[in-house]
């Protein structure tokens, strides 16, 4: 006898509902290459019934650190909204605290880092013809290097007044809040999902647990897009049973580069 390989086709039947929310249910089928010990080659075909919800792998939410008046923002004369592409550090909105501004001192600390450096650049200069010690001079060192960073941690905290997004997606869950709107900290302004690669959470029968394996490659085509097909993974596997339904839950991490698969 020698190993050979067959095609375990799996269909993963649900209901494609719009894409309004994070998630998703969608009906695809699942082929899985797996190996066995046959004595003629061949391939070979089995269907599993099954539920599943499509999301994107990656999701981050934009959320203000101080409290503020609220200002979308705009890009090509269009303010922000949901189902519109963004970049990674792509401004989506201001907040206005003119209190926190103040205490921030973002102006005094650029003007004492300013002066500090002066101070080094004449302190280097008499140490040169002998007018400072060399423990003075590291003194103006240590006060420029001081006021550098006490400047850069003022910019910092400024930026809190800027919500940028932290990775290139959809923007999703944009809150319907009007400019000038007074939001607090821990106001979750929207969400951005990167859809090249999505997540499929599905739920098996208890008896196919022993046919599926963490790792193994599988290819995945959706009853909407019927003419195109999609690499994907096994990433996960719950071992636990769910006793009312006598299913597990596997999730497969499914390759979207051209985002035809919604989330």
């Amino acid at each position: 006898m020698r190993s050979t390989t067959r095609a375990l086709a799996l269909i993963l039947i649900a209901g494609l509902q719009g894409c309004q929310s994070s998630e998703e249910q969608s009906a695809v089928d699942l082929t899985i290459p797996v190996s066995t010990a046959k004595v003629t080659t061949g391939s070979i075909a089995s269907t599993i019934l099954a539920t599943g919800t499509l999301r994107a792998a990656r999701e981050e939410r934009i959320v203000s650190e101080v409290a503020g008046r609220l200002q979308l923002a705009a890009h090509q004369g269009r303010k922000i909204r949901n189902g519109m592409r963004v970049h990674k550090g792509m401004l989506l909105a201001t907040l206005e605290n003119e209190e926190y501004r103040l205490t921030v001192r973002a102006d005094a600390r650029k003007l004492e880092m300013e002066n500090a450096q002066r101070e080094l650049e004449k302190q280097e200069a008499l140490f040169k013809e002998g007018g400072v010690t060399e423990k003075e001079l590291e003194i103006a060192r240590s006060t420029a290097l001081d006021t550098r960073l006490n400047y850069e941690s003022a910019l910092l905290k400024l930026e809190k007044l800027r919500l940028t997004s932290p990775i290139s997606g959809t923007l999703t869950l944009l809150q319907s809040a009007a400019d000038g709107t007074l939001v607090p900290a821990g106001f979750q302004l929207a969400t951005v999902s990167d859809n090249r690669s999505v997540l499929l959470d599905l739920h098996l029968p208890n008896s196919d647990m022993s046919r599926i394996r963490t790792g193994q490659r599988v290819t995945v085509s959706t009853y909407a897009i019927e003419e195109k097909t999609f690499a994907g993974e096994v990433v996960a596997i719950d071992p636990s049973i769910n006793p009312q339904t006598r299913t597990f839950t596997t999730q497969i991490r499914i390759a979207n580069p051209e985002g035809l698969l919604r989330s």
